[in-house]
């Protein structure tokens, strides 16, 4: 039991330390299985969507008390029908330097719905609402006629077909990073 406590107040003393950005950063997980891919809109296995989640970020993210908040989304407006959402995407960097735009999200979520892909997840797409992602996913269109598109750099548009109260919550899973 004091085992516990004193391991228990090492791990949250550790995770208060900050890191500046010119220090190398370590993700160390225990995972009962391999990844098989740290590719978001591919992933299926639990080890692989546990490693995509701890090492990109979605619009939303989940709190402890398992209510959607923003993350990559700074700031959200909402049509009075549900079924609209303008995201404006905070400043972030991709691992290379290079800033994540509202493209990211457009090329990520077009690519989710892409049936050359194979993503067991695509239906995900379909059950938050997005626009067309039905036709698209089953081939019978583009996925670049799903109901997303980037407005600038910062600015991600989503059109729905219809209101779905548990949206925001669906986009802190990594199909949608």
């Amino acid at each position: 039991w004091i085992l516990a406590a004193v391991l228990g107040a090492g791990f949250l003393w550790g995770c208060q330390k900050k890191t500046t950005s010119d220090q190398p950063r370590h993700l160390r997980l225990s995972l009962d299985a391999e990844i098989s891919t740290l590719d978001a809109q591919a992933a299926m296995d639990s080890a692989s969507l546990e490693v995509v989640g701890c090492i990109m970020e979605g619009l939303y993210t989940i709190d402890g008390q398992g209510n959607a908040v923003n993350a990559m989304a700074e700031k959200t407006e909402r049509s009075e029908d549900g079924k609209t959402f303008i995201f404006t995407i905070r400043d972030s960097k991709w691992s290379d330097g290079s800033p994540v735009t509202a493209d990211d999200f457009v090329y990520g979520w077009q690519r989710a719905a892409d049936p050359a892909l194979g993503n067991s997840n695509a239906y995900l797409l379909e059950a938050a609402g997005i626009s067309g992602s039905k036709m698209a996913i089953s081939g019978e269109t583009s996925t670049e006629n799903i109901g997303v598109r980037a407005l600038d750099k910062k600015t991600l548009e989503v059109t729905l077909d219809h209101y779905v109260p548990y949206f925001e919550s669906m986009l802190a899973f990594p199909t949608f990073f």
